[in-house]
């Protein structure tokens, strides 16, 4: 690719700099870009920059963080003082002291899931079904576990909201305490036994498996 053209005489460097550059096919605005970061370094030296130390290099970084150069442009001018240095004079120990500037970047906006549900159009009653449900159902679970575990061995509020001539299995196992019969009331003991474990082996999963509650299958 022809070399950006100028009015001036080319020093025999900056002619090498082009010539390494068109060799390995770089764009015009890159060769204009790395030639203009070149001079750049050379103004600041004030003297050839193939004469440039390493303490030449950390001074001219330092005035251009201190003079507020944005970091997209001091890297621009790092890739072109490191190419000048590694191939056109073959100074690949100056390169190595040349720093790239930490460029920060703003993080991503991200949308809540009730926010991505209204932008794809769901109103009220579908953003409750699709997205709410889903969320509460492990939690729905467990509690309604919970409460049908507590309810099964219920005595005292049983005894006293029970209507009359009903029986549940923690009012007959009472019966037959009361009376001293307790084999008798051993059976209706291991079904309660039996029907809690059941709730409780689900609940115990669940608490095993926390990506369960996090991310519900809908």
């Amino acid at each position: 690719m022809p070399a950006p053209t100028s009015d001036r005489p080319i020093s025999p460097l900056r002619q090498r700099l082009i010539d390494d550059m068109n060799v390995r096919r770089f764009s015009r605005e890159t060769q204009r870009n790395y030639i203009r970061d070149v001079g750049r370094f050379a103004t600041f030296l004030r003297r050839s920059p193939d004469t440039a130390t390493a303490d030449d290099i950390r001074r001219f970084q330092i005035e251009q963080r201190d003079l507020g150069v944005p970091t997209p442009t001091m890297n621009s001018i790092v890739s072109a003082l490191r190419f000048f240095f590694t191939h056109t004079i073959d100074r690949p120990d100056l390169a190595r002291k040349l720093i790239r500037a930490v460029h920060p970047r703003n993080l991503p906006v991200v949308l809540s899931r009730d926010e991505v549900a209204r932008l794809l159009g769901a109103g009220p009653g579908k953003l409750a079904q699709t997205v709410h449900l889903p969320l509460m159902r492990p939690a729905i679970s467990g509690a309604a576990l919970l409460v049908f575990v507590d309810c099964l061995k219920e005595l005292p509020a049983t005894l006293l909201l029970r209507p009359l001539n009903v029986e549940t299995l923690a009012t007959y196992i009472y019966q037959f305490a009361t009376r001293g019969s307790f084999e008798e009331g051993s059976l209706a003991a291991l079904i309660i036994v039996a029907i809690g474990i059941l709730p409780v082996i689900r609940l115990t999963r669940y608490a095993d498996l926390p990506g369960k509650l996090s991310n519900p299958q809908p």
